[in-house]
């Protein structure tokens, strides 16, 4: 049967033993260490220390399932520890040279395909987009960016996430950053002829 995170929780939670409560959380983690490893890329942007911080946030969590209430899903609260952990831990963006952010930024940005050369390519791509993204924006509109448009949330739900109390929410920083992002793209083009 396919258990909901939030099940699974319950469940770990009243498992009697030690090894019934890993299997669960393990589950869990499984479900969720890719997103949470893209995540801290999108912070640091290396590979290696994402990889050892999403670790440090798993074992966090691991720790702390506990204080997840179900206010809010878990992934919501997941990223938020993720969030926080990557901030306490003073991760920035990277600065390397800025690439192009053409009109198919958001299929960049999903999932690559099962053709492994076409794969590759979008790994690329993928990798450059969020070069420029870390470049151009700073935390709170790549954050907002980023759950809206590659994570698929509702500005409603990225806002009360994100705790922004102005008054049109995560919808202020997802125009800014669009905006941001398309000087960004008109400069590199033209600084490269592209």
């Amino acid at each position: 049967m396919d258990y909901s995170d939030e099940d699974l929780i319950e469940q770990a939670r009243a498992a009697t033993s030690m090894e019934e409560r890993n299997a669960l959380t393990e589950q869990l983690f499984e479900r969720h260490y890719r997103r949470v490893a893209l995540w801290c890329l999108r912070w640091c942007g290396s590979r290696e220390q994402a990889e050892d911080l999403a670790q440090e946030i798993f074992l966090k969590v691991h720790r702390n399932l506990a204080s997840f209430q179900r206010q809010s899903k878990f992934t919501t609260w997941l990223f938020m520890v993720c969030r926080n952990h990557c901030i306490n831990s003073g991760m920035a963006a990277r600065s390397s040279e800025a690439v192009e952010l053409d009109q198919d930024l958001m299929s960049t940005l999903a999932a690559a395909g099962p053709d492994p050369e076409q794969s590759l390519a979008q790994a690329k791509r993928r990798e450059l987009a969020l070069e420029l993204i870390h470049r151009n924006l700073d935390p709170t509109e790549r954050e907002v960016f980023v759950l809206h448009h590659v994570e698929g949330w509702s500005l409603p739900m990225v806002s009360r996430a994100l705790q922004l109390n102005n008054a049109s929410g995560a919808k202020a920083y997802l125009v800014s950053a669009q905006r941001k992002l398309k000087t960004a793209v008109a400069r590199w083009r033209a600084r490269t002829g592209a």
